[in-house]
Order: C-alpha cells, then structure tokens, then sequence
C-alpha cells in the first residue's frame, strides 16, 4: 500500500502485508516488530530538507553548516524536538503508539460516555475552546475510586428517603409526603443541620421537594394510587452504600434535549474541577453553539444552569446538598458519572 501524507510535503510511506495471522483472543493488538529511523519533524519542508537535516545532526550539528531553514544553531535546537536522533527507532514505542490509535486514545474525548463524546465532536469555535480547556484538566480518564466514608456520604440522602418512605408511604390529598416522614428526611439527610423552621411541609421545604423529585427520576422511587413507594433496586441496594451509589450515577444525566446536554456538559465540567458562576458561564458559551431560546435569543448561563439542574441536584445532594456541597466529593462524584466506580 501507498500512503501520502501532507499533500504539501507530499511523504510519500510504502506498507508491505507481510503475512496474515488468525485473530485470536491473544492477538488482537498491533503490533510493530521493526523498523529503521525517526519520524521526520512536522513541517520539516519534505523529504530533500529532512535529508539534509538528519545529515547536519550526524555531523554533530556544526554552527558553520546550517540547514536552510534554520537561521542559526539555537534556533534549530529550540525549533526541533528535545533530544531528537534522526536515527533513532523503538519498536515498543511504535507499538505503544499504535495501540493508543486503535483505541481511540489519541482522540480528545477519548473513554468519555458515547453520547458525551458525540455531543463534544460537534462543537466549534466558543464551544470547543472551553470543552478543550476542560479535557486538558481531566487527568488520568479511568474510574474514580471512592472510600467507605465517601461512599457513606455519598448514599446518605438516599438511604434517608428510602428509610423514611420505608415499604411505601400514603401521600396527602396534595400528592406531597406527610409532615412525619419529610420531617424524617430532612433530620437523617442534614438539611435541619442549616433549614430554618420546621422542615415538615414538602411545599415548604425545597431541599426535600427536590431530593423527592430526584429519586424518583433516578427510579429509586415512584409515585402510584397516591402512594410512595420504593423500586425493587432501591431496595435490594438499600443496605450497599456503593450500589446505591451506582443506580443514582448510571441514570445521569437526566432530562431529554436541551436539558440532557446541558447534564453531560455541566459532568464534564465538574470532573475537570469547573464550579459555580463559572460553569454557568462556561455551559452558556457551549449550548449558544447548538441552541436558541424560543424567542430566538441566545442561551445565557442562567438558561443554561437550569437545564444542566436535573443532573446537578442529585449529584449535589450526594456531595453533602445543595447549600454547601463539599467540592473534592462533588468532582468525585461527577468523574464516577463518566467513568464508573473503581
């Protein structure tokens, strides 16, 4: 086979097939037994100047003998790449190379959730520059690794409703929980450490109102015949902090459309360590790309903070609650979202 590559420098590659083996479950990765000399610098100026170069370095770079391109040896040194040997070759770090290609490891968005990576690949100008910034500040992309008092945490507003609701509870004429059991929420999820009155009112209780309505978008709850009951994966989880845990952060992001894309974003946000005014901001800059109001007008972050709030509640509500979430579990929590469970 013949390869061009850079119809300007026109590097002309010539790939012999050797030999065909079988795919087994041992040989599924590429692998390079051989080969001879450096990859030539990008925008060298072709074959003839590469050429030349390589012939300057093996004369041990003389001041008096320049490459053209070069206006004098420093300008060389800090133009090429540190310690380059134009006859340098390693077949293991061609193979390691190779791989990472294979994998798709050399793509930005690499190991993100497919929908995510999707949404990222069509993004431009404003979107891409900050979503670019983000997977820079992402670190290694593997599963997030969480300890028992985190996970402990993690699972206590949910475990707290689920308690409180217990094998199901009677709503009121209203549809909202009775003043015992939102009482109970709020005692054994903290929000009475901080909510100031009563907090035995669902309507007037917000952090309780919205916990309710996270868990039964999460389907850790439902609502049928006036009653609330627990589904059977709460239940079975109720007892395992790391499997409650796991059912609310596989079903984010929620919402469909604007709001959907607006949670992934706002996920990859948190797990880059992006909080606060700033996200809002940042959020905005990226859905203007892809959307427009009703009225035509373009999303501001206040718009673009709503529609990312489905996913942000429950993660915030693991993180210690909305108030004041604890940023290091929040940024945690957020990674778990788009990586698993380590």
């Amino acid at each position: 086979m013949t390869y061009l590559y850079d119809f300007g420098d026109d590097w002309t590659h010539r790939i012999t097939l050797e030999a065909i083996a079988p795919l087994t479950q041992e040989n599924q990765q590429p692998k390079c037994v051989a080969g001879a000399r450096a990859c030539p610098p990008e925008d060298v100026g072709g074959i003839w100047a590469h050429n030349d170069l390589a012939a300057w370095l093996r004369a041990g770079a003389p001041a008096d003998d320049l490459p053209s391109q070069f206006s004098d040896v420093q300008h060389a040194r800090d133009w090429l790449p540190s310690g380059y040997d134009p006859d340098a070759f390693d077949a293991d770090e061609a193979t390691e190379a190779m791989r990472e290609w294979a994998a798709g490891e050399h793509l930005p968005w690499h190991s993100l959730p497919e929908p995510l990576a999707d949404l990222i690949e069509s993004l431009h100008d404003n979107g891409w520059s900050v979503v670019s910034s983000w997977l820079d500040a992402l670190g290694p992309r593997q599963p997030e690794v969480l300890s028992e008092e985190e996970l402990q945490a993690a699972a206590r507003p949910w475990v707290a409703l689920l308690q409180a609701v217990g094998s199901g509870t009677k709503l009121t004429a209203a549809g909202y929980m009775p003043p015992v059991t939102v009482e109970q929420v709020a005692q054994a999820s903290g929000v009475t450490d901080w909510w100031i009155g009563k907090a035995n009112r669902e309507d007037l209780t917000w952090p309780v109102a919205e916990l309710r309505e996270s868990a039964q978008a999460l389907g850790l709850v439902r609502k049928t015949k006036g009653m609330l009951t627990p589904t059977a994966r709460a239940r079975a989880a109720l007892d395992n902090p790391r499997a409650l845990v796991d059912l609310v952060l596989a079903r984010l992001p929620l919402g469909k459309g604007f709001e959907a894309e607006a949670g992934w974003l706002a996920l990859l946000g948190h797990a880059a360590g992006v909080s606060g005014r700033a996200l809002s901001a940042d959020l905005a800059k990226i859905m203007a790309e892809r959307w427009r109001m009703k009225d035509g007008s373009q999303v501001n972050a206040q718009q673009a903070a709503r529609g990312a709030r489905q996913s942000l509640g429950p993660l915030e509500a693991s993180a210690g609650g909305h108030r004041k979430p604890d940023p290091l579990l929040l940024r945690k929590m957020a990674r778990a979202a788009l990586f698993g469970l380590g």
